[in-house]
């Protein structure tokens, strides 16, 4: 199709992708995704920066060390809100050559610290605007909690649960 158009493959987005990954993270670095407690009744979920970490409905199987419920079943007592933090990463959420549709087309998902299932919404329909606020919603759900907001973990906050991505660096670039 069009093969006289120049065009730049997607498979060399990832191998720039994978370079700028193991320049700046040790190729056995683990990605963790936390939960810590917060205010009286608030349970803080922290994003390490996994895409792959799997959701309630997960779309693709074999991607992830963990799951939104193994977090949930590390969680004991009474939680009156989940607060989401994405604060790892800093800059742009969305590229500044994106197309408008790229999100909604399910292209691609804004950069955040904190999503599941790589920010999508269904197999093949389109990615969430917000994903870390889908995974709070979806955590949100298994503990039976309807209070969600996106907010910072306390310093120093006592962790309750964590959940680690312990695949190869190949499975962040899928």
């Amino acid at each position: 199709l069009n093969a006289a158009t120049p065009a730049t493959p997607a498979s060399t987005a990832k191998i720039v992708t994978a370079i700028a990954t193991l320049t700046v993270l040790d190729p056995t670095a683990v990605l963790t995704t936390r939960l810590v407690r917060g205010a009286p009744g608030d349970l803080v979920l922290v994003g390490g920066g996994d895409p792959t970490l799997r959701g309630t409905h997960p779309v693709r199987n074999g991607l992830g060390g963990g799951s939104l419920a193994e977090l949930a079943k590390q969680v004991s007592g009474p939680v009156n809100r989940i607060v989401v933090d994405d604060s790892l990463y800093t800059g742009p959420r969305l590229g500044p050559q994106w197309k408008p549709g790229y999100v909604t087309d399910g292209d691609v998902a804004p950069v955040e610290s904190l999503m599941v299932d790589g920010g999508r919404q269904g197999k093949d329909g389109p990615r969430s605007a917000d994903p870390a606020l889908q995974a709070g919603h979806q955590l949100a759900s298994l503990l039976h909690v309807k209070t969600v907001v996106r907010g910072t973990a306390p310093t120093g906050a006592v962790e309750v649960g964590h959940v680690d991505h312990l695949e190869s660096a190949d499975d962040l670039l899928r």
